[in-house]
Formats: structure tokens, sequence, C-alpha cells
């Protein structure tokens, strides 16, 4: 019976464990924000204010719409407030 127990917490154990090594790998793979983006001139074209503005809005245009309710605030608009 104890085999059996120890079978049951590997096999619930284990795709806990592989979540979180990806979830971890994902994390520190995650490309930098940059402060600003410039042309070659020196032109600022992008703060960092409006890049991540835009990278939230992409997001958002991702998302099916056929599945959210149009009276119900995104969970991004939420966070930004």
């Amino acid at each position: 019976m104890k085999e059996l127990w120890m079978t049951f917490v590997a096999v619930v154990a284990f795709p806990f464990l592989v979540l979180e090594w990806i979830g971890t790998r994902i994390y520190q793979e995650m490309p930098p924000i940059p402060e600003k983006i410039e042309m070659t001139d020196g032109q600022t074209l992008f703060g960092s204010g409006e890049i991540t503005s835009r990278a939230k809005r992409a997001v958002e245009a991702s998302q099916s719409q056929e599945w959210r309710n149009p009276n119900r605030p995104s969970l991004i608009t939420k966070l930004e407030k």
C-alpha cells in the first residue's frame, strides 16, 4: 500500500516540478525591455512607457474577442489601475 501512495505522490508531483522548471527557464530567458529606442542620429522613436503600452495593446489585440465579455475589463486593464 505504501508503494501505491509513493507512486501517486510521484505522479502528482512530477508535472508540477516540470512546470516550475519551464517557468524558471522562461523567466530567465525573457528579453529585456529597452529604456528607449533611438535612431542613428540620436532622435528618440519610443520611450519605455510607449514601448510597454504598445506591448499591452498587442497582447490585448491577440486575445480572442469572442471569449471576452465586453462589459468586463481585461486583466491588463485591471493591472494598469
